[in-house]
């Protein structure tokens, strides 16, 4: 058998990970509940879909890092589009009062994109640490997912705003 047709066999034998994974975020907000905005608590969720049977691979790991990530970049996503409809709105009053201070909007915008560039090069770069081995993947889901959460975190917290 040719190595790719090796691979492609191991493709077809492997069921669609994404849709057996058991995630759920419940030992995660339990944790934030008992410990509220604690960055402790990243990755609860995750530990306990990894202690499954579907997450007892590095390819399942990494989809439980990777669950949890995406609950991560909600809660940052939604955090993110609250602060931003109060930069709109200070900076209309800004706009309103023809003040020449700095708003709000664009320095919102301008922390999103770097810390998104910053994300994507901090997680390569852990990555790469693996060499491209069988960890690289669920190296670079967890790096996303506890760097998200505490983006997340961060901004639920540190706004006078929520």
């Amino acid at each position: 058998m040719t190595a790719r047709a090796f691979v492609l066999l191991a493709l077809l034998a492997t069921p669609a990970l994404a849709d057996e994974i058991p995630f759920s975020p419940a030992a995660t907000e339990a944790c934030l509940q008992d410990r509220p905005l604690d960055v402790g608590c990243i990755g609860d969720s995750a530990s306990a879909c990894i202690e499954t049977e579907a997450g007892s691979s590095n390819v399942g790991i990494g989809a439980c890092w990777r669950a949890e990530g995406d609950y991560w970049q909600a809660r940052l996503d939604a955090v993110l589009s609250r602060l931003a409809e109060g930069a709109a709105q200070d900076d209309a009053l800004l706009d309103e009062a023809g003040s020449a201070a700095g708003r709000q909007g664009p320095a919102l915008e301008a922390m999103r994109a770097a810390f998104d560039a910053y994300l994507s090069a901090r997680c390569d770069y852990e990555g790469s640490l693996w060499q491209g081995g069988s960890g690289t993947g669920p190296a670079i889901a967890h790096c996303r997912m506890m760097m998200t959460g505490m983006q997340a975190l961060s901004l639920e917290t540190g706004s006078p705003r929520l």
